[in-house]
């Protein structure tokens, strides 16, 4: 259930630099937009999705392409900015592109809160606010979670923050990676009750709902041979090493982004085959005896009436499905030879199985 937005930066003087050291940064926001929060509301987010929460594994540019266009729905008309792009963006340039297009979709939006207070809703329903671009975007790609099942495929979030924006152009992925689940780490630590910190018994309930997360990012850490208590946060100075500049940074950015998307299609397009073998189990099975040459020794066995002719219904049992199904998906997979009964041999009036190999020269 989604709760209401409590004003917390307002309320400053009741928490302590601990939290603000978070909420300044708004990162406690990014973390529920990683579990996707605040997708349906922004108002009210439903904010117990935070115990799906797992670490990132990924994190590229979130500008595809170098330019934003947006149609005034008014009256169609359309607008378009580009930026500065070579082998990396220009910052500068791209901000000032964004800055222009979302300057025409603020005056939009005045002008139709301005239109609903003269005219009322019901007069203007045919309009809808516009949302701006996003200034400060990052593509994150999510891990899968080892302590649960997901049917996500490729989990990636696109989020919108400064902070994270400008320490990912400061330090190439790896270490960014690494900082941001350990920051992301540090929060859930510093969330959880007191009675944790009590070094007897580091007690956390299971019905905690940081309970699995602490566990995903422990299980991260582990996994990558990274001791969790030694590595940096994003709030920790990071000294970029000698020989690497801003420029090779936004440039890997761009290019792993690129390379991801790749990546992504490959994935998307194996999963999508692997559905449709569990929607397609006879096909699948076929298939996999046309290509292990077993097919034809399949159907002599176990699909044959005495005297050599195809037993249809036999094939359909077989196979689970109804004997027209059955004896299309032999023709559909180029076997339609195999419906054919088997050549006799004049041997006293019997019939004799022929060798595969002396049956597939006769198709």
């Amino acid at each position: 259930m989604g709760e209401p937005q409590l004003d917390i930066k307002n309320a400053s003087v009741s928490y302590g630099k601990e939290s603000a050291k978070y909420l300044d940064k708004d990162f406690v926001n990014v973390l529920y937009d990683l579990v996707k929060a605040r997708e349906l509301s922004r108002q009210a987010p439903n904010k117990n999705l935070i115990e799906t929460l797992t670490p990132i594994n990924g994190v590229y540019s979130g500008y595809w392409i170098n330019k934003v266009a947006w149609q005034d729905p008014r009256d169609s008309k359309e607008y378009t900015d580009e930026w500065e792009r070579t082998d990396y963006d220009n910052e500068e340039d791209r901000l000032r592109a964004i800055r222009n297009i979302n300057s025409k979709i603020q005056a939009y939006n005045n002008w139709l809160e301005k239109e609903k207070e003269e005219k009322g809703i019901e007069a203007t329903l045919q309009w809808y606010e516009q949302s701006p671009f996003n200034e400060w975007a990052l593509h994150f790609y999510l891990t899968y979670p080892s302590l649960n099942q997901s049917d996500e495929i490729g989990p990636h979030r696109t989020i919108d923050n400064e902070f994270l924006y400008k320490c990912a152009s400061n330090m190439d992925s790896a270490n960014f990676i690494i900082r941001f689940n350990k920051t992301a780490y540090d929060w859930i630590i510093s969330m959880l009750p007191k009675s944790f910190n009590d070094e007897k018994s580091k007690f956390l309930s299971d019905q905690h709902l940081l309970y699995k997360p602490k566990l995903e990012f422990e299980n991260w850490f582990m996994k990558n041979g990274l001791n969790i208590n030694e590595c940096k946060s994003l709030f920790d100075e990071y000294i970029k090493p000698e020989g690497i500049t801003d420029e090779d940074i936004s440039k890997n950015l761009i290019i792993q982004y690129k390379e991801q998307i790749l990546r992504d299609q490959e994935i998307k397009r194996e999963q999508r085959q692997d559905i449709f073998k569990l929607k397609n189990p006879a096909r699948t099975r076929l298939e996999e005896m046309i290509q292990n040459d077993t097919i034809a020794n399949w159907i002599d066995t176990h699909c044959r009436f005495q005297n050599g002719t195809i037993n249809k219904t036999a094939l359909g049992r077989e196979l689970n499905v109804d004997r027209k199904t059955a004896t299309k998906l032999l023709i559909d997979l180029g076997q339609a030879y195999l419906l054919n009964p088997l050549y006799p041999k004049e041997t006293g009036g019997k019939y004799k199985m022929v060798k595969v190999k002396e049956r597939k020269s006769l198709k």
